[in-house]
């Protein structure tokens, strides 16, 4: 039985009050995902330049890890083993856009531990969408394969300052609207009469904890090493890379003499005293070797070969091009 608009204004507020217990985390995994997290090293009161480096430091390697395994698990077909021809749900898929939609899916999946599909009736077929785990949020009974609620926030434009939403239940959606206080307000109801709740979701990892997991939830730290080491570098590469000169005894009356000092191959000074020196060059060479360590360290927690980060694949034979990507197919067969 369909739920009446005080239920379903009741089910609503729960469902928002669950959906705002992982936000953060979903949040934090978009920025990472999109290389938009905080700089958490740099002060407010830094120069400016320094501000624009630590800009520059940002390498976004965790989008290359989800692109990697999204590139590796694409769907061009659905029979049986014994089949020559395609499936009768292939044609759902093929109407449905699916072969190009289907990488949303497989990205958000991977990037956040899960993604849905919602699956409705149609016509002339059913009718699927994907959906990112940052507009859908659902709760699970005795059977793992079906929802007993999920709740849908909408990519249509938000009324005044009211967010549109579709709760779901295994009789029907119930169209509903909020505010960011938390005030439901009920639509209209729609049955769709399928007995279940039409979402399907999509687990990057399946094991008995029931624990979510994406790809870079244990490589954001790593993510945050190769960034302060590359920042790092820079701030040595453009202040200390080039030795630089001192004088000590002298000062420059005007920003011209000053200027005509530093261009000049050969200074000379009037007072005796006067010292000219220079400072010995920072050295770049342990900060690329650190950077470079670390890309190994993520290499092998997100079981992919050094070279597809790097980008460096010299001299490899076809056994050891084989043997580095071993660990890799592993995983994608897992994934498939």
């Amino acid at each position: 039985m369909a739920l009446n608009q005080r239920q379903a204004i009741a089910q609503t507020k729960l469902m928002l009050g669950w959906r705002q217990q992982e936000a953060e985390r979903l949040d934090d995994l978009y920025a990472y995902l999109h290389g938009r997290q905080r700089h958490m090293w740099v002060s407010s009161s830094v120069p400016e330049e320094v501000k624009r480096m630590a800009r520059m430091a940002r390498v976004n390697v965790l989008g290359l890890v989800v692109s990697t395994l999204a590139q590796s698990c694409y769907v061009d077909g659905y029979r049986s083993p014994t089949a020559e021809q395609e499936a009768p749900a292939w044609t759902v898929w093929q109407k449905n856009r699916m072969d190009a939609r289907q990488i949303g899916v497989h990205r958000a999946m991977f990037g956040y531990g899960a993604a849905y599909t919602t699956v409705m009736p149609g016509a002339p077929v059913a009718v699927i969408t994907g959906h990112s785990p940052r507009n859908m949020t659902t709760v699970y009974g005795e059977d793992e394969d079906w929802p007993v609620w999920a709740l849908e926030k909408r990519r249509t434009e938000t009324v005044g300052n009211r967010q549109l939403y579709r709760l779901y239940d295994d009789q029907a959606i119930y169209y509903m609207s909020a505010n960011d206080g938390g005030d439901v307000d009920y639509v209209e109801t729609r049955e769709h009469g399928l007995g279940k709740v039409p979402v399907v979701h999509f687990l990057n990892q399946v094991d008995l904890d029931e624990e979510v997991v994406s790809e870079i939830d244990p490589l954001m730290v790593l993510q945050d090493q190769i960034e302060f080491t590359t920042f790092g570098l820079l701030v040595v590469q453009h202040y200390g890379a080039f030795a630089q000169k001192w004088i000590a005894g002298w000062l420059a009356e005007s920003e011209e003499q000053y200027l005509k000092a530093t261009a000049s191959k050969v200074w000379t000074f009037e007072d005796p005293d006067t010292k000219l020196g220079q400072f010995t060059p920072s050295p770049l060479a342990d900060y690329i070797d650190s950077r470079a360590d670390t890309f190994k360290v993520l290499a092998a927690i997100a079981q992919l070969p050094a070279h597809a980060l790097r980008g460096e694949l010299v001299n490899l034979s076809a056994e050891a091009l084989a043997a580095a990507e071993q660990t890799e197919r592993r995983k994608v067969m897992e994934r498939q």
